[in-house]
């Protein structure tokens, strides 16, 4: 899971500086209700691709990889074809839908016809995605880590680099979605290749009736997950303008570099934990997500808390000074991240265990806080009231799932790494806070980030968090060229192995 974990962060982070860069362009030369725009494209298309799926992907990630674990890889190819026929009949059907509507969406969400044209060649887009979500998830089913993470790298290169492309060229939005369409297509066809490619041996039948009885609970739960997702967004639309939701989403896509750490292991987690329920049962789940809480703990943590005590200069050298406004947001997003950051254990064991009903009650249940909290706050406090809706909606999700998970299988985790991974988060914060207090300037963030990591490994060696097996289980996955690396943050955080 730790190496599944490393291939999908790497690509994160080689992602979200793609998607630095374009950002640090966009938004300098499109207007801020034009970035606004561009994120209500995004949640349209958003909204095709998770509707139109009914979460086969996800039921074709759980049968595969539980499959290859029972080594019947014949069963796993039968998954495999099934829900690929579903996807071809799925990914026409979403395209056709959005071509359809474009007139109404048009008039809707932009109160104008001007910009049908841009929903009508979104159709293709919703195509490339749709199908490409079902290949994604044969080969998350597959623990092909390593084939996904190069690929989702080259698809938001070619996505960023055609989109600000064509943007310097002048041509806008229309640039943007252009940009996305090539990105998807290129990342559909190397998805493609990669799953045909996957199975070499012949098939057995696999009722697709058995996938849809997982999958429908989750989709529901998925539908709902949509509007827990974008709920605030369209809010902020109808009663803020174009303008504030193009701030609310810089804020949410500056927030994404702590999310890169809860993808990469959620992605990896669930297979893994679905392979290992298959193979030894309730007892080996247990355990796996005992020891992922211990690792979530000690990075994730940390990392959210430090974006948040550095928001002001993140969010102003990463979009430009006229999202200022931001700043707040992005503080109050990462804040909720770090107090939730164990959700993304108990997801993914909900999923492993095929208890997705108890996943379509939290996320209803976050709707309703939500887009409660969003109409009551939203009129008085603006952007940072819907924030606030945002950050509670995410404490009870994990709220509520912590506490099913535990009556269902007494589920643990490592709760001394959780208390000394927030106190070691806290000092950092409060050096890195007074250092900004002194000294703010966002050019300077790179001194804010180093001062925050040496004074958090100072405080992981004060507490003696990291032990020996960290230690080990780190250079075991790692490339032998980073062993030099390994050994001396050992010695700096005092472990011997």
């Amino acid at each position: 899971m730790a190496r599944g974990a490393i291939y999908i962060y790497v690509q994160g982070v080689a992602s979200y500086l793609i998607t630095v860069v374009y950002f640090a362009f966009a938004t300098r030369i499109l207007s801020v209700a034009e970035i606004g725009v561009i994120a209500s494209l995004a949640m349209i298309s958003s909204f095709f691709t998770t509707f139109g799926t009914l979460a086969i992907p996800s039921a074709a990630t759980k049968y595969v990889s539980e499959f290859i674990g029972r080594d019947r890889p014949r069963l796993a190819k039968g998954v495999f074809k099934k829900s690929l026929y579903f996807g071809f009949i799925a990914s026409i059907i979403s395209s056709l839908a959005c071509f359809a509507v474009s007139y109404i969406i048009s008039v809707f969400v932009f109160e104008s016809e001007a910009n049908r044209f841009l929903v009508s060649i979104l159709a293709l887009d919703v195509f490339a995605l749709v199908l490409l979500t079902f290949f994604s998830g044969v080969l998350a089913g597959l623990q092909k880590f390593k084939e996904v993470s190069a690929i989702n790298v080259v698809i938001n290169l070619v996505r960023s680099g055609s989109a600000l492309f064509l943007i310097l060229r002048g041509y806008g939005i229309l640039g943007v979605v252009s940009g996305w369409i090539a990105g998807d297509f290129t990342g559909l066809i190397l998805h493609s290749f990669f799953s045909l490619t996957s199975f070499k041996n012949g098939s057995e039948s696999f009722p697709f009736s058995r996938l849809a009885k997982y999958s429908l609970p989750l989709y529901a739960s998925a539908a709902v997950g949509y509007l827990s997702t974008y709920v605030d967004r369209f809010l902020i639309l109808f009663y803020a303008g174009f303008a504030n939701l193009g701030i609310y989403n810089v804020a949410m896509v500056a927030s994404g570099a702590v999310g890169l750490v809860s993808n990469a292991i959620g992605s990896a987690l669930f297979p893994q934990l679905s392979e290992r329920y298959g193979k030894a049962g309730l007892a080996a789940l247990k355990d796996a997500s005992f020891r992922a809480s211990r690792y979530v703990s000690l990075v994730y943590v940390p990392l959210a808390v430090g974006l948040a005590v550095t928001a002001l200069p993140t969010i102003t050298l990463f979009a430009g000074v006229q999202y200022m406004e931001g700043a707040a947001l992005l503080a109050v997003f990462s804040i909720s991240m770090a107090l939730t950051a164990l959700s993304i254990i108990v997801n993914s064991v909900l999923s492993s265990l095929a208890k997705t009903r108890i996943l379509l009650e939290v996320n209803s249940l976050a709707v309703f806080v939500d887009t409660l909290l969003c109409l009551i706050l939203l009129p008085y406090f603006g952007v940072v009231g819907a924030a606030f809706g945002r950050a509670a909606s995410t404490i009870v999700f994990f709220a509520y799932c912590d506490r099913r998970l535990k009556s269902i299988h007494k589920f643990r985790y490592d709760g001394e790494a959780f208390k000394k991974s927030w106190l070691g988060s806290i000092v950092m914060g409060l050096i890195v806070l007074v250092l900004e207090v002194v000294w703010m300037d966002r050019l300077l963030l790179p001194l804010y980030v180093l001062v925050g990591g040496v004074a958090y490994l100072s405080m992981l060696r004060i507490l003696r968090v990291v032990n020996a097996s960290d230690v080990i289980l780190v250079r075991n996955f790692l490339p032998r060229q980073m062993n030099s690396i390994v050994e001396f943050l050992a010695r700096v955080l005092g472990v011997r192995y």
